[in-house]
């Protein structure tokens, strides 16, 4: 009995050592993400800013796809189409003292996102207010696809 008892821990022990032997490991390349440079998101990000800090509604319509999106969670509003976009812009240019400064912003690695950090800044009811917010832009063959913008809703 203490024979079998044996043989049977011995063919044990070999079954699990062959289930664990482990196969020696092949390295797998994943490629780092190159910007695209038809893209031209540099450009892009750069135009946004100007038009955004000088309230220049041709400029940010022009740089938004047709089809483009464009969310704002904090109300609910989610425009489809550049038209949308531009009445919204036209909206925003139209408030009292409005003001938007970029204050910084990032481009992703494989150069089709940007984030943009601002401060809009105006008066509302007589009120002066100021928010931080960020908007998120996607760009595709140099112009903006989908932008969402989040920020502090409480002023």
């Amino acid at each position: 009995m203490h024979t079998k008892r044996c043989l049977i821990y011995l063919l044990l022990g070999f079954f699990l050592i062959s289930c664990t032997a482990v196969s020696p490991a092949t390295p797998t390349e994943t490629p780092i993400p190159t910007a695209n440079p038809s893209n031209n998101i540099e450009q892009v990000v750069k135009d946004y800013r100007e038009a955004n800090e000088t309230r220049n509604l041709v400029k940010i319509i022009s740089l938004f796809a047709e089809n483009a999106i464009f969310e704002d969670p904090a109300y609910g509003d989610y425009f489809t189409n550049r038209e949308k976009i531009g009445e919204m812009y036209r909206w925003l240019y139209s408030l009292p003292d409005v003001k938007l400064e970029t204050t910084s912003s990032f481009i992703s690695d494989d150069g089709r996102y940007a984030v943009v950090e601002w401060v809009w800044s105006g008066a509302h009811e007589g009120q002066p207010y100021s928010t931080r917010g960020v908007s998120i832009l996607e760009i595709e063959e140099g112009k903006i696809v989908h932008e969402t913008i989040y920020y502090d809703r409480t002023w």
